[in-house]
């Protein structure tokens, strides 16, 4: 759709809906700024999140034996 396609009415609208958005300064500086502030708490969660799981690549997994100590006691009873 094109603005030589609408009507003087629908003109009319579209410019007081432009006048009432100028009017109130867009979106605003302040929602601008709480909106960046929500991206950096993002990226820092995301920072954070991509740390644990590098952290947790890099341990060594566990070996068989510290497993078959798991499942069994000191004295070598199996623990049900």
């Amino acid at each position: 759709m094109a603005l030589e396609d609408l009507t003087e009415a629908e003109l009319d609208q579209l410019k007081k809906s432009f006048s009432l958005i100028a009017d109130q300064g867009a979106i605003g500086e302040g929602v601008l700024r709480e909106v960046e502030d929500d991206l950096d708490q993002a990226e820092e969660g995301i920072e954070k999140a991509r740390d644990k799981l590098a952290t947790g690549r890099s341990e060594a997994p566990p070996t068989r034996a510290s497993l078959v100590d798991c499942r069994v006691g000191r004295d070598q009873t199996p623990i049900s």
